[in-house]
């Protein structure tokens, strides 16, 4: 039997139930801070070699279709995200039949949910477009792309959920070392398919789809090679309704998460062009640029604890969670504030990387300070959004994501705008954060009072989605 040869390397799980916790924080966050990295080359090496050989009406293209390419990541995080909470509180529990069956709901998930994007997505992927601006020779080279993405969203979040699985286990060099090799394959089909072939942007959509099915490919031959604890076995009689609903009730934070961001992007939109001239749309960019770059380190490091709060918690060994969780807080922390003093204390200098303007750089020099007032205290709520999702309490997940994301900064942002005009701009972010993180003391708290960070062991029955 398939299951029978996949008896799995427990040594992962030993080091993630007694390792200590310090070793683990460099082990398990540097490679998931690089994997972050990794998945967001794919995006910057098709722009730069469709910026350079197809034109700017192709990176027009590329930019264009960024809110598509978040809807792929809604899926991917729904399913993955889902799915490997699952896996890591079910090899807490050592619980083999869960484990034995995550795989064949993990596929399940995957062509139902793909098939019916793809569907809908290519017949109104001109539509979208149009919406979000494209015209001209922008949106038929978006659209050619598009489409490409579409036909290949199977491969691209297969491969991402399987690589999730993977890390769920705490093999997280090895999910990492996955994830560059189908960047590495991008890197190299790009020019071969733009330049060569003369595929102009449809030769950048087919490198990524071919990068993507790389990254599945290697993952399950990985899976069956090392011995993963989860056999690549796939058996409707595994099927499970209850597998289902509590991979979609973790999954659904990672899923609004990307999504709700295509409507903050649209907000944004609006509001700058009522309020904002150039001077202040070319600050915004930058500090937005600012923002992209600093979330993956702290949000990686996040991603990097969630196995270890999964296996523990599915254990029952909450005092090693709230262990866990101080750790990561603390280096999370530590990294935040590394990259935030440069904006603290140059924020001219940094404004002036972006902006060649001195009368701009001068006007606008005080932003990135404002903007950014908060970031050293960002490992806090990406750690309580990775926390919730591992240890399977969606509900908490769901309403900090929820809040954080569109709740208060949405309203947040007519209100500032509509009191202080394009500053207003500035002020939204910070003003998110900080009721953000009261959000997160008061679920922290809710969390604390039932005896799920205090160390002391709930039932295993009630070890299940809150």
């Amino acid at each position: 039997m398939a299951e029978a040869l996949h008896q799995g390397d427990d040594s992962h799980t030993e080091l993630i139930r007694s390792g200590n916790l310090v070793s683990l924080f460099f082990k398990f966050a540097v490679p998931a801070v690089l994997a972050m990295i990794m998945v967001g080359l794919y995006q910057f090496v098709d722009a730069i070699f469709v910026g350079q050989f197809v034109g700017p009406e192709g990176m027009g293209a590329v930019s264009l279709v960024y809110p598509i390419s978040l809807i792929n990541m809604a899926v991917s995080g729904l399913i993955g995200v889902g799915s490997s909470s699952f896996l890591s509180r079910a090899i807490g529990r050592k619980d083999k039949e869960k484990i034995k069956k995550i795989f064949t709901h993990l596929v399940i998930l995957n062509v139902i949910i793909n098939i019916l994007i793809m569907i809908i997505g290519w017949n109104t992927a001109s539509r979208l477009l149009v919406l979000f601006g494209g015209e001209g020779q922008i949106l038929d080279y978006g659209i050619s792309y598009t489409r490409i993405m579409l036909f290949g969203m199977f491969i691209a979040n297969f491969g991402v959920s399987l690589n999730l699985m993977i890390r769920a286990e705490g093999r997280m060099r090895a999910a990492m070392l996955i994830l560059s090799s189908g960047a590495i394959v991008n890197l190299i089909l790009d020019p071969v398919f733009i330049i060569v072939f003369g595929l102009d942007v449809k030769g950048a959509g087919i490198a990524t789809v071919i990068g993507q099915f790389c990254t599945a490919i290697i993952s399950l031959i990985y899976m069956e090679k090392a011995q993963t604890l989860v056999p690549v076995h796939f058996s409707f009689k595994f099927f499970d309704w209850k597998i289902i609903k509590d991979v979609l009730a973790v999954g659904f934070s990672a899923m609004v998460l990307p999504l709700f961001t295509i409507v903050e992007i649209a907000v944004e939109f609006v509001l700058i062009q009522k309020y904002a001239g150039m001077n202040e749309l070319l600050v915004f960019g930058v500090v937005m640029r600012l923002l992209i770059l600093y979330i993956p380190p702290i949000w990686g490091i996040a991603q990097g604890l969630q196995p270890i709060i999964g296996i523990n918690s599915g254990a029952g060994d909450h005092e090693r969670v709230k262990k866990a969780l101080i750790v990561f807080t603390i280096g999370g922390t530590v990294v935040a504030i590394l990259l935030w003093i440069p904006v603290v204390f140059i924020p001219k200098t940094v404004l002036s990387w972006f902006i060649t303007d001195p009368a701009v750089v001068e006007a606008g020099g005080y932003v990135p300070r404002l903007f950014l007032l908060l970031l050293p205290l960002y490992a806090i709520l990406f750690n309580a959004i990775g926390y919730f999702q591992a240890a399977g309490k969606a509900i908490s997940a769901a309403i900090l994501v929820s809040c954080r994301m569109l709740i208060f900064y949405v309203p947040l942002q007519f209100l500032f705008t509509g009191l202080f005009g394009a500053a207003g701009l500035w002020y939204c972010n910070p003003g998110t954060d900080a009721v953000s993180l009261v959000l997160v003391f008061f679920l922290i708290l809710f969390h604390w009072k039932r005896g799920e960070l205090t160390g002391k062991e709930l039932p295993r029955s009630q070890n299940t989605v809150k």
